[in-house]
């Protein structure tokens, strides 16, 4: 089985919006406003995020797959330099309060190398 290494990192909904304004670009790339959203509204039975902006005297909203999400926010980290394993398995979930980003990595046991790195906090190539 060797060593299994699990992060996760949480974003709550004034995170969520704080890093769809620092990847604008992408974001509007999907069609997204560039303005930040006004709601986020998290849909964990359907792993949906619905973003909700005031225009006028109405709404405009949009309705984002998880991944699509997951995309956005490690594009968010990686501008903010968080170190993230490149060879994970990466999966997003959307919880109540959340979206959580998760990295599993897989190392075999003789793996010295990647074993000090995990433990200096660097990431596995």
């Amino acid at each position: 089985m060797g060593i299994i290494d699990r992060r996760e990192i949480t974003f709550d909904r004034p995170a969520i919006m704080a890093a769809l304004v620092d990847v604008v670009d992408g974001a509007t790339a999907l069609g997204l406003p560039r303005a930040k959203p006004d709601i986020v509204r998290l849909i964990p039975s359907q792993q949906r995020i619905t973003l909700l902006w005031t225009v006028g005297d109405g709404t405009a909203d949009f309705d984002i797959p998880a991944e699509t999400l997951g995309a956005l926010l490690i594009a968010h980290c990686h501008r903010r330099q968080v170190v993230l394993p490149r060879r994970a398995a990466k999966s997003v979930s959307v919880e109540a309060d959340a979206v959580v980003l998760s990295f599993t990595v897989h190392i075999a046991a003789g793996d010295a190398l990647v074993a000090e790195r995990l433990k200096r906090g660097r990431s596995c190539k």
